[in-house]
């Protein structure tokens, strides 16, 4: 039972750090994306 728990452990283990990855990426492309709209907005703004 032990060793199979242990498998188990680790494959949620490694589908986390697959689904953290991803997310970074989504994260990264989803700033690239705001990134140029935001500025467009901030220096289209009258000060």
């Amino acid at each position: 039972t032990f060793l199979s728990t242990d498998i188990c452990s680790s494959w949620l283990k490694e589908k986390i750090e697959k689904e953290q990855k991803l997310e970074d990426k989504n994260r990264q492309f989803k700033n690239e994306w705001e990134r140029p709209c935001l500025s467009t907005t901030e220096t289209g703004k009258p000060l």
